[in-house]
């Protein structure tokens, strides 16, 4: 076996549903009561964190990250007639929701693309400003900022719009993918007040890798419906969208120190986009819609 197909046979052993069942186990072994909660991977763990704390301060469970979404919906399908104790599922929404699989109490699914848009809204913004920025005082810069990431962010969704659409046909279509390149700067240059595009089609099928191409007819119906998708910022990719954001915090912090516009006057903040983290901007954000009730379910059923 070459090195990078036992890198690739690993990887896959990770994601076995297996895998998640021996973990759960391990966790029941040693606490038969708790709720188990297994979210899509690490750096989810975070975020749900501070929104469930928001949500109920007292509520106790275990954490389990899985390898990503597939092993999350293929592991509570294979154990749906077994008795593990409580154990709880939150997913993504992506391009394709549950996918085949039905809903039930026992899952929550974002009504965005995933966490990550919840992260970067004009609510977490403000928040910045008014902490991280210096500008409680100051409400026509809060205005001003605010104003200028929703024109950039849409400048960032147009110039990110093929990019999506490719990602939304192969889900729809489910399409395997390659590699897929997470650096933003491949895709687009972020300035203060617009994007730029990049990539053009035959770039964008390096970046965006299909082992198998869709035909015409597949492309044009899977546009019809992606071109309906209200509110790219939500709905479209998140980890591009967050990305993105801290990209334009920086240039935005440049700004302020200068007191160049959108900012009214400079200020010597320190602002450090390490302290961006998703746990911290999830304390920001609104609560995703429909939370609350999932985690206010799981402390009725624990209380029964």
């Amino acid at each position: 076996m070459s090195a990078d197909g036992y890198v690739d046979h690993i990887r896959s052993a990770r994601k076995r549903k297996s895998v998640l069942k021996i973990k759960v186990l391990s966790i029941r072994s040693g606490d038969i009561n708790a709720p188990i909660f297994i979210f899509e991977g690490k750096t989810d763990i975070g975020p749900y964190e501070a929104w469930i704390k928001r949500i109920d301060e007292d509520l106790s469970y275990k954490g389990l990250p899985a390898e990503g979404k597939a092993q999350v919906l293929e592991f509570r399908e294979s154990i749906r007639d077994e008795n593990l104790g409580p154990v709880y599922f939150f997913v993504d929404h992506d391009f394709d929701g549950l996918r085949e699989y039905r809903p039930s109490s026992n899952i929550y699914c974002l009504d965005s693309y995933s966490y990550e848009n919840y992260l970067v809204t004009n609510v977490v913004l403000e928040s910045i400003l008014n902490d991280e920025f210096e500008c409680s005082v100051e409400p026509e810069s809060i205005h001003s900022a605010q104003s200028l990431y929703s024109k950039v962010s849409a400048s960032f969704c147009d110039a990110m719009k093929e990019a999506n659409l490719r990602f939304f046909v192969a889900a729809k279509y489910d399409l395997k993918r390659g590699r897929v390149d997470n650096r933003i700067n491949q895709f687009v240059s972020v300035f203060i007040d617009f994007v730029a595009k990049k990539y053009d089609s035959d770039r964008l099928n390096q970046l965006v890798p299909l082992l198998d191409e869709y035909s015409q007819d597949e492309f044009s119906s899977a546009e019809e419906f992606f071109l309906n998708i209200c509110d790219p910022m939500k709905n479209h990719r998140g980890k591009y969208i967050f990305s993105f954001f801290l990209c334009w915090l920086d240039l935005l912090a440049d700004a302020r120190k200068a007191g160049t516009y959108p900012f009214l006057a400079s200020a010597s903040i320190k602002y450090n986009r390490a302290a961006m983290s998703p746990r911290s901007l999830a304390g920001r954000s609104k609560i995703p819609t429909g939370l609350s009730d999932f985690i206010l379910s799981i402390r009725g059923a624990c209380a029964a």
